[in-house]
């Protein structure tokens, strides 16, 4: 890990983190990105949130993906984390499950940033019938423990999942 990335992510001065932030897009390694995880998490400036999320959107590194998804266990911040999934051009396509099981329990605004992401993975990638029979069957379990908007929602993603 680069240790002049490390001292300014680790600042609490703003103009240091984006400096550091800077310096990740020009020399970065896959070795920030636990860095830059537990800043997303931690922060609770939300322009520094969006830079984050712009950031990882742009990052192309292989695996970046498994520490993300490592990152929804600490359940903070999961709405960003689902954001960064859907915008980002990493391949989260293993992880389509996963996702169905966060939009069960999510509320309103995460399981609208699951829904989207769960739509991106259906229209770029082919999933077995299986996989998408035991998707619905969760998705159908979990309407009676929802509000109206939420239970709307998981209406068309059931149909979205059927056609």
């Amino acid at each position: 890990m680069n240790k002049e990335i490390k001292k300014l992510l680790e600042s609490d001065k703003n103009e240091q983190i984006e400096q550091g932030l800077k310096l990740i897009n020009q020399k970065g390694t896959i070795k920030e990105i636990p860095l830059l995880i537990n800043l997303l998490i931690n922060t609770s400036d939300k322009n520094l949130e969006l830079k984050l999320i712009e950031l990882f959107s742009n990052i192309k590194i292989s695996d970046t993906n498994k520490l993300i998804i490592e990152a929804f266990e600490k359940e903070k911040k999961t709405q960003a984390l689902l954001q960064i999934c859907w915008q980002s051009r990493l391949n989260f396509s293993p992880y389509l499950s996963f996702f169905v099981d966060i939009f069960t329990i999510a509320n309103f605004e995460e399981a609208l940033e699951a829904f989207t992401l769960i739509e991106v993975l259906l229209t770029d990638y082919k999933y077995t019938d299986e996989l998408k029979k035991e998707s619905v069957l969760k998705l159908k379990e979990s309407l009676s423990k929802k509000d109206e908007q939420n239970q709307m929602l998981t209406i068309e993603l059931i149909k979205i999942f059927e056609n």
